[in-house]
């Protein structure tokens, strides 16, 4: 049926909504990916850098261990910059050599090796790093193996008295022990990576769990707000950033609520109040157009009165109803140069019980003029038609805190305190009856409450009952 399309298409609106429960479960699922992968990777980038640490503090160690062996058994160059061949013949370099270090000597020309030792199975040659120490007289150090282990060598140049290179001296030290012992930490780590794994898994669940769970109400409340269930309100759980983010989710809902009921009761009340003069003209129309001719004169004249009273008053309320449109939208204000004195001085004459106290202050602001003249004719006439001759009503207008204070006081009925708070609201009658025998629409100090909250001023209502009402407004200075 049409009149169910709006609701198909608004319940299609909230499936497809971005922040939808299905959406929030998505959400969830990609934390726990991010979470879960970053931990892995920092897991495997702690055990990694582990690795290597140890790895090359092993190779530096054996180094160490090298080069602790020549200064021990044989004394270098006193400026440590490299190995001096001895006047007194070739050097005993068996005495470098152990069960687990190899020394090997060359030639200037890598033709012939003497004095080799170490352990029957030898790392392979390294030629072409030999030849660079000859060629550059620097040390080398690099990686050779033999049939099961790798070789860490360290080949040094032996020079002669002259600064001549008369040979490379290299030592070599197997790795096989620091191998095994690397494996066994690879395998370790590999275990505690598992176990890592686990907990990071669990980790990962928790935190994604903790953050995605406030989504998901946010979404869920969200949902249906957009359905029309403007109770929905979202839990303050989680983070402080997403309980804020909820708190002002319930504060404009709350808001949202206010606005819909208002607006409710608005259209509710404008249609009762333009129901019942239009009610009275139909029946008179209906009395006219049907028994015109039968009626008595002063019986149709009655009719046209009334016909004319409740045209007056659909008029006038609907051009409240207009004013207070005009002065809700904010960003289509008349902002212009008020000067408040001028439009009290221009009113006073027409409204003789309305005796001013004191002179007015030469007030300027920024506001709407037509607006503040409408407010000033609302709050004369509320006045007059509260109070009773010879009852009297003073207006003044005061320089007060760097704006203006506007006081409208009159010596009437007076508002009930249960009410006071409630005379500002559209249609609202204190004396409901009464107030619409005097012609009142029940908005006129809704318009005056409108325009001063546009001006940025404040309005304030002191009364009792019995001795009459004071209404107070303070309008900011240009």
């Amino acid at each position: 049926m049409p009149s169910n399309q709006p609701e198909g298409d608004a319940a299609g609106a909230v499936h497809r909504h971005p922040f939808s429960p299905a959406t929030a479960w998505s959400t969830r699922h990609l934390l726990f990916g991010a979470l879960f992968s970053s931990f892995c990777l920092l897991l495997a980038g702690v055990a990694l850098g582990c690795y290597l640490m140890i790895q090359r503090d092993f190779r530096w160690k054996t180094y160490g261990l090298l080069h602790h062996q020549v200064m021990e058994n044989w004394q270098p160059r006193p400026d440590g910059l490299y190995l001096l061949m001895p006047q007194n013949g070739r050097p005993n370099w068996l005495r470098l050599s152990d069960r687990i270090t190899t020394v090997r000597y060359y030639d200037p020309h890598v033709q012939c090796k003497i004095q080799m030792g170490g352990p029957p199975e030898l790392p392979a040659e390294c030629p072409s790093q030999i030849r660079q120490v000859l060629n550059s007289g620097q040390p080398q150090r690099y990686l050779s193996h033999n049939g099961f282990e790798n070789w860490l060598l360290w080949a040094l140049p032996v020079h002669d008295l002259s600064g001549g290179i008369v040979g490379v001296l290299e030592l070599g030290m197997g790795t096989r022990p620091y191998d095994e012992l690397l494996k066994k930490l690879a395998g370790s780590l590999l275990l505690v990576a598992c176990l890592g794994m686990g907990v990071s898994s669990l980790l990962a669940a928790t935190l994604s769990n903790y953050l995605a769970r406030p989504l998901e109400s946010l979404a869920a409340a969200i949902e249906k707000v957009a359905r029309g269930n403007f109770g929905a309100r979202a839990p303050l759980c989680g983070s402080l950033e997403m309980q804020s983010v909820a708190k002002d989710f319930n504060d404009m809902v709350d808001q949202l609520g206010q606005v819909f009921q208002a607006q409710k009761r608005f259209i509710a009340d404008a249609s009762h109040e333009l129901k019942t003069p239009l009610t009275s003209i139909t029946t008179m129309t209906d009395l006219l157009q049907h028994q015109g001719q039968a009626l008595k004169p002063e019986r149709r004249e009655r009719a046209w009165e009334v016909i004319n009273r409740e045209i007056d008053r659909m008029d006038r309320l609907v051009q409240d109803l207009l004013t207070l449109s005009r002065f809700d939208q904010a960003a289509q204000a008349r902002r212009e140069i008020v000067d408040l004195s001028v439009g009290l001085s221009n009113l006073l004459d027409q409204y003789p019980r309305v005796q001013l106290r004191g002179l007015p202050a030469e007030g300027l602001i920024r506001g709407d003029s037509v607006g503040w003249e409408r407010c000033l004719r609302n709050l004369f006439e509320n006045a007059q038609a509260h109070t009773l001759e010879p009852g009297r009503i003073w207006v003044s207008l005061e320089a007060d805190q760097g704006g203006y204070l506007l006081q409208v006081e009159d010596e009437g009925c007076g508002i009930p305190s249960e009410d006071l708070h409630k005379v500002t609201q559209r249609f609202y009658r204190s004396e409901r009856s009464r107030s619409r025998h005097l012609g009142g629409t029940g908005l006129g100090l809704a318009i005056v409450e409108a325009w001063v909250d546009q001006a940025g001023g404040k309005l304030q209502l002191e009364s009792q009952v019995g001795e009459g009402t004071c209404v107070k407004i303070w309008i900011p200075a240009r």
